[in-house]
Order: structure tokens, then C-alpha cells, then sequence
């Protein structure tokens, strides 16, 4: 039978997510039109998936709890943190050593960021083998250490506030609608975390004739020990509308 090496930054990702799925999550999802937010981008030459993570930092503003996250203070006492930066925790796929795998990387401070500026950031780091991605160096360290120190490393690092959003980031964004799927859950020790669908023609009835629009699932995922399932809607309400609405576009242009 044939078995390749359970390498070490397998198992990093392996003591990671299993912290990740100790958190009581809420999981929604909302359908979004995103038809004029497609012609935005075309027109002016960017990409849905910058558009989205600038959205989604923007949001702290109105809800602070969706840039939340539960560490302790210098007498280990748990408390919930509010980071004034927002520094989005990407999942991106990489292939070396010959297989697949995700990792993380986390941009900073991304209300402070043109979208530009997001676009030629994330280009770059796509671009980047996994030795070169930032903080590889922490990384390598944790792909070298036995499972259980991976493990107690890790949530160290997840316990010491400035460490934690620094490394692991204050949000995460996923985006798996290229394979299409429509929906699927994220994975992230964060507050709270959102998976993004494929995107999609739906024909919908307008002032009795039918018409072609184009829509996209957004799942969010939430720690339950923060905020409650009504809060978590309101902010998912807010994405909708923004998308919706055509707010993006001021967003975008600061």
C-alpha cells in the first residue's frame, strides 16, 4: 500500500485546526447580488476578492465585535479584546514538497490600505513559495516540534493578545468558488471567519418580468462564546446590504 511522510507542516496544520474546532461556532450564510459589484470591478480593474475583504474590514467600524477574540491579560485572566486594526487572515493554497496544503497569511491593517495597494499586496504574496510567506520562520520552527509542542506553541501564541493578531490575524477569508462550491464553513481560531462561494446566475422576477442576476453565498462563522446568534446576523445583514446597495464603492475609494 502506498503512504507518503505525515510531514511536519501537515501536523502544524493538524494542532491548529483542532484548537479551531474546539470553538462553539455559529454558521450562516446569505445570498448576495453581486451584478453591479461585478461591473465595478471589470470597469475599473479589480477584483471581486479585494472589494470583499475591504468590505469586510470596514465593518469593525459599525460592529467592533466582528474584530474580537477571546485571550488572557498578565494574570491569565480570559478577556475579549478589541484590536483597532483589522489584519485579515487569508487561507491560501500552496504545493510543495509535493502535495497541497493551506496556510495563512495575514494582512495588516487593512482598513489603511488602499485597494490597490490590497491588490498588489495579496498578488505578491500568492506569489511567494511557503518558505518566503511572512513569519515562515515561526512556521518552520513549528513544523519541527513533537505534536504536543506544536499544540502548546500554538495556543500560547493565542493567548498573548498583541502576539496573537499579529500572527494568526483579527478576521478570516476564505474563497473556495473557483472549485465550485456554493457554500462551505470556514476553519480559523477567530472571532469570526467567512468562506466565500462560487459565483452564480440566478433568474428572479422584477416588476413582473424575470431577470438574470448574478449572486454568491457568503457563510459566516462565529465564536459562540462572544457573540450571540442575533448579533452575528445583524453584521451579516450589513454585508448584504452594503454589497447590495452599492456602498462597496465609497468604501473602495478611500
Amino acid at each position: 500500500m502506498k503512504n507518503i511522510k505525515y510531514t511536519g507542516f501537515r501536523r502544524t496544520i493538524s494542532e491548529y485546526t483542532k484548537l479551531a474546532s474546539k470553538i462553539p461556532a455559529i454558521h450562516q450564510t446569505t445570498e448576495i447580488d453581486i451584478t453591479g459589484l461585478q461591473e465595478y470591478c471589470k470597469e475599473n480593474n479589480i477584483t471581486i476578492t479585494s472589494v470583499i475583504i475591504k468590505v469586510l474590514a470596514s465593518i469593525q467600524k459599525k460592529y467592533p465585535i466582528i474584530n474580537s477574540f477571546i485571550a488572557r491579560d498578565i494574570f491569565l485572566r480570559k478577556r475579549i479584546y478589541f484590536p483597532d486594526e483589522v489584519n485579515m487572515a487569508v487561507a491560501i493554497e500552496m504545493n510543495e514538497y509535493g502535495c497541497y496544503f493551506s496556510t495563512i497569511a495575514v494582512f495588516h491593517d487593512i482598513n489603511n490600505k488602499t485597494i490597490h495597494e490590497l491588490i498588489k499586496e495579496i498578488k505578491q504574496t500568492s506569489q511567494l513559495s511557503y518558505t518566503q510567506m511572512p513569519l515562515s520562520w515561526l512556521t518552520t520552527i513549528l513544523d519541527k516540534l513533537p505534536d504536543f509542542l506544536k499544540s502548546i506553541g500554538i495556543n500560547m501564541v493565542l493567548q498573548i493578545p498583541k502576539l496573537r493578531k499579529h500572527i494568526f490575524g483579527t478576521m478570516g477569508f476564505s474563497s473556495l468558488g473557483k472549485y465550485g462550491l456554493k457554500n462551505f464553513d470556514t476553519l480559523f481560531n477567530l472571532n469570526f471567519g467567512y468562506a466565500i462561494g462560487g459565483i452564480e446566475e440566478k433568474v428572479i422576477i422584477e416588476n413582473s418580468s424575470t431577470k438574470i442576476i448574478k449572486v454568491l453565498n457568503i457563510t459566516q462563522t462565529s465564536d459562540h462564546r462572544i457573540v450571540d446568534g442575533a448579533e452575528a446576523a445583524r453584521v451579516l445583514k450589513e454585508i448584504k446590504y452594503i454589497f447590495e446597495s452599492g456602498e462597496y464603492k465609497i468604501i473602495c475609494a478611500q
